[in-house]
């Protein structure tokens, strides 16, 4: 789970030892975030996931003093870059999914 890995990457050992992967008021992490491999098996029955991306796949990994030194057009092209990237899209703060409903056979 994402929020997991941030959580641990980041060291709020508290809120991991909680098992609270909810966002804090206020801020942008999800108020009720949702196991994307759960939400897929509700999904997929009725939709057809046509393509996955990951929101910001990179960034939040970074140390601050990292993410100073790069300018914030190459920090969007590259997260744009890899957005997509089977090993990354799914470390995303937020994930993007395009769907379709698929084909019901009507008897």
């Amino acid at each position: 789970m994402v929020l997991f890995s941030v959580s641990l990457i980041k060291g709020n050992l508290r809120k991991l030892s909680q098992q609270r992967f909810t966002g804090d008021a206020g801020g942008l992490t999800p108020q009720q975030p949702l196991d994307p491999r759960e939400l897929a098996t509700v999904v997929e029955p009725l939709w057809q996931i046509q393509e996955r991306s990951g929101i910001r796949v990179f960034h939040d990994y970074m140390p601050p003093q990292f993410r100073q030194k790069i300018a914030p057009e190459e920090l969007i092209s590259t997260e744009l870059s890899y957005r997509r990237h089977p090993a990354l899209a799914g470390l995303g703060r937020y994930l993007h999914w395009l769907c379709q409903p698929r084909q019901i056979a009507v008897d």
